[in-house]
């Protein structure tokens, strides 16, 4: 893997990130989170604004019960984007939080919200790779990787990095959707490529790819929990969304008033939920801890 196809990687999520930071904002509903969320009961009708508002919290808290977030703990919110998770972390669990995102447009906004919610003595955020941080080693309890991990191009550096920042004894958690298998059919493998393509995902990993990366990068304690079912009824909405805006962005791509960027953003956000109602991807939480 040369630097150049690093850089160009990066180079394409900055891009996406900047393009459609308003839209991701829009989705959050002043929550600064962008991710599917947690749904306790799998609501699948009725589906309101307060709702999807709750969920999204509600993710950062299963994901905090899961670390075992506490007061005491310094956390690396590896990916942290606009600062969503990092400030409910400062401002629910009182910790100190670093966020770190490719993004510099990110910053100033993951500022100003941990300024309005009171807990920018507690936040700070940075414009690094996360996968090769310059930050100093064993200095953090908790590395948190929500929906962020499969934007990297190389995981197990990106493991392998937070392994180097974590303490011993130190967690590792990260939420995010992966293959169910390590084959996929020819159809299946193409719809992933133009799927990845939509959302500058550069490659995503099976479950027990990335279990046997947190082993050889030197955790222990490797858990998995699965909650497909809780996530679904936020990809369903997306698509259900998408279903609609899909032709009307392809159809004014051809009139070029619409970027093929934004075009191929909508394709994708209308068939992530394939991935995940046909068992080709799955959705999860690993845990791990650092020996030591």
């Amino acid at each position: 893997m040369t630097a150049i196809v690093h850089d160009v990687m990066n180079k394409n999520i900055i891009e996406y990130y900047n393009n459609f930071t308003f839209p991701h904002q829009m989705y959050s509903l002043g929550t600064n989170n962008i991710h599917y969320g947690y749904w306790e009961d799998g609501h699948w009708e009725g589906v309101q604004r307060k709702d999807h508002r709750d969920a999204l919290e509600r993710m950062n808290a299963v994901m905090a019960k899961a670390a075992r977030i506490s007061v005491e703990d310094t956390v690396l919110d590896a990916g942290c984007g606009t600062g969503g998770s990092a400030v409910w972390l400062a401002k629910t669990m009182k910790c100190r939080v670093t966020g770190v995102t490719l993004c510099e447009q990110h910053i100033p906004l993951a500022e100003r919200f941990a300024r309005k919610n009171n807990v920018d003595h507690l936040c700070q955020f940075f414009c690094k790779d996360f996968s090769d941080t310059c930050l100093d080693p064993v200095s953090f309890d908790v590395v948190w990787v929500l929906e962020s991990s499969c934007y990297a191009l190389d995981k197990k550096k990106l493991l392998e990095e937070a392994a180097r920042l974590l303490k011993p004894g130190g967690r590792l958690v990260v939420a995010d959707g992966f293959l169910q298998q390590a084959e996929l059919s020819e159809d299946e493998q193409e719809m992933l490529n133009r799927w990845m393509l939509g959302w500058a995902v550069p490659n995503v990993l099976n479950v027990d790819q990335f279990g046997r990366y947190l082993e050889e990068s030197g955790f222990e304690d490797i858990s998995f929990d699965e909650i497909t079912e809780n996530i679904l009824p936020t990809s369903l909405r997306m698509h259900q969304v998408a279903k609609v805006v899909y032709p009307v962005a392809a159809w004014s791509h051809r009139l070029g008033v619409c970027s093929e960027q934004a075009k191929n953003h909508w394709y994708s956000t209308r068939d992530q939920f394939h991935f995940f109602a046909d068992s080709i991807s799955c959705y999860g939480i690993f845990l791990a801890r650092k020996a030591g």
